[in-house]
């Protein structure tokens, strides 16, 4: 077990933004100063400003997941029961099928599983994009429900989170082949458990992560309504406590404070999936956004979320997913 050798900061969130069933993968547009969400099983993506008003921007029928700004115009977006991706223009509001990247590799993990639709955890995937042939390849196996990526401020290590194995991976990451090697599990979450007074088996897993400018981990606890940073030395800096799951974690600033701006779920996975498979109207929105201060905290350019992408031959469909572009 790790040894902890800080105390670490307790940060406390703010309500920021109500109104989704179960938001997703959120992206920060600075040009902007306005935040990307999907609502997953809201089959909408919203745009929300600094005043907390969201507004839809598009509606993807076969659901949304993640987004990925290519640059300040354009937005990828995912719609998961498809396999699809597309290019959204925020200057023009244009949307069409996403064809070629302008550079660098895509990684996109395929979970294994639809675990929000009752299927049982099993090992996935990362795949990998290739930005001129379209190809899509397996650079990483057996990982079990492979989750939030990023990529640190060298760009030569790649960080994983694989949720139903309870651990954080850590590969080498080539940037001109896009191969993984020294695959590392660099991190149990159970060595929380002392510090949540929880028993150890099985006691939260890894959803979202997002990276700050110092290579700080900001990450997701699914199962402990608890978002923590990590940092390059494995020290668990901050810890932000939630009412509700947490799911997604995104850094920006806004209104001239940095902030991380974080989904947080109410719903459990049976309710948030029922109210997908049966549309109901009016359904109970049970997720918000809330917006923690910290203010020593800078973005790094790679950041994380979740897309759905059409998956190569032969494969069996993806479920949710994460992308990061480098």
């Amino acid at each position: 077990m790790a040894t902890q050798s800080t105390t670490p900061i307790t940060l406390t969130p703010q309500p920021w933004a109500e109104g989704l069933i179960f938001g997703e993968s959120p992206r920060w547009h600075a040009p902007s100063s306005k935040l990307y969400i999907s609502d997953m099983i809201g089959c909408k993506i919203y745009t929300i400003d600094s005043s907390g008003k969201p507004d839809v921007l598009k509606v993807v029928e076969n659901q949304p997941n993640g987004m990925c700004f290519l640059d300040a115009n354009t937005l990828i977006t995912s719609s998961m029961f498809d396999a699809k991706l597309h290019r959204y223009q925020l200057d023009t509001g244009s949307s069409e099928l996403y064809a070629e990247l302008s550079s660098g590799h895509v990684f996109i993990d395929d979970t294994g599983a639809r675990v929000l639709h009752g299927e049982a955890p099993r090992p996935g995937r990362l795949l990998m994009v290739d930005p001129q042939t379209q190809r899509v390849t397996s650079v990483a196996e057996d990982i079990v429900f492979p989750n939030g990526i990023v990529i640190d401020a060298t760009g030569k290590n790649l960080y994983l989170g694989a949720t139903f194995s309870y651990d954080l991976l850590k590969f080498s990451l080539d940037n001109d082949t896009g191969a993984l090697t020294h695959r590392q599990a660099i991190w149990d979450t159970h060595d929380l458990a002392p510090m949540a007074r929880k028993p150890f088996d099985r006691f939260c897993g890894i959803d979202g992560i997002c990276i700050d400018a110092e290579d700080g981990l900001w990450i997701s606890m699914l199962g402990w309504q608890m978002f923590i940073r990590r940092d390059k030395h494995g020290n668990i800096t901050h810890k932000i406590y939630v009412d509700g799951d947490a799911t997604a974690c995104v850094l920006g600033s806004s209104l001239r404070i940095a902030a991380m701006y974080s989904l947080v779920s109410r719903a459990s996975l049976a309710h948030a999936a029922g109210s997908f498979r049966i549309h109901a109207p009016g359904a109970v929105r049970d997720s918000m956004l809330v917006a923690t201060p910290c203010f020593s905290a800078k973005a790094s350019s790679n950041c994380t979320d979740h897309l759905g992408i059409s998956q190569p031959e032969g494969s069996p469909p993806l479920a949710t997913t994460a992308i990061v572009k480098y």
